[in-house]
């Protein structure tokens, strides 16, 4: 079963001694964050963490199982999404669809949006999902573990049953 956590840490200006910092919203006087211009580098870091890691064609359709389904997951091996999918009468079925596209790239999960059965399983470890994003440790071609993440495309919910008519899978 998955479950959904918000992590996240609340960030403050602080002025110690008259310098600026940022730091956790404790209460306590913390250690300067960044130096400098804190904006600028607070943008640069957001744009990073954006767009590190997750990545899809542009051109991509994202899905939309999401939204009608839960307890959404991918089996140990990662050669399948399940889930529960709701009907259009509101009744719940247990499915699943082969994940397709997926491939390892140096360590980092690309969608190739080719329909071809995926290879990430081969080199990849420690799947997991998060909506219509999936997620793994992957090995980079020098060995080293690299954590990564991609958005799943065009895969729907019709009727209570995982397809994905790109690519003839209904």
């Amino acid at each position: 079963m998955c479950r959904k956590r918000r992590v996240g840490l609340r960030l403050k200006n602080v002025s110690i001694d008259g310098h600026q910092t940022l730091g956790r919203d404790t209460g306590h006087a913390t250690q300067s964050f960044f130096k400098g211009d804190v904006m600028s580098k607070l943008i640069m870091a957001f744009l990073s963490l954006a767009f590190m890691g997750i990545s899809a064609p542009s051109h991509a359709q994202r899905s939309s199982f999401q939204r009608s389904c839960h307890d959404v997951y991918i089996s140990s091996n990662g050669q399948y999404l399940q889930a529960n999918c709701a009907s259009r009468r509101g009744q719940y079925f247990q499915t699943d669809i082969q994940v397709v596209s997926i491939h390892n790239s140096n360590g980092h999960l690309i969608n190739e949006q080719d329909c071809r059965a995926s290879s990430f399983q081969r080199t990849c470890r420690d799947f997991q999902m998060n909506g219509d994003v999936l997620s793994a440790t992957c090995r980079s071609e020098r060995g080293d573990a690299v954590y990564s993440s991609v958005a799943l495309s065009g895969i729907d919910n019709r009727n209570g049953q995982l397809v994905m008519p790109k690519c003839g899978i209904n």
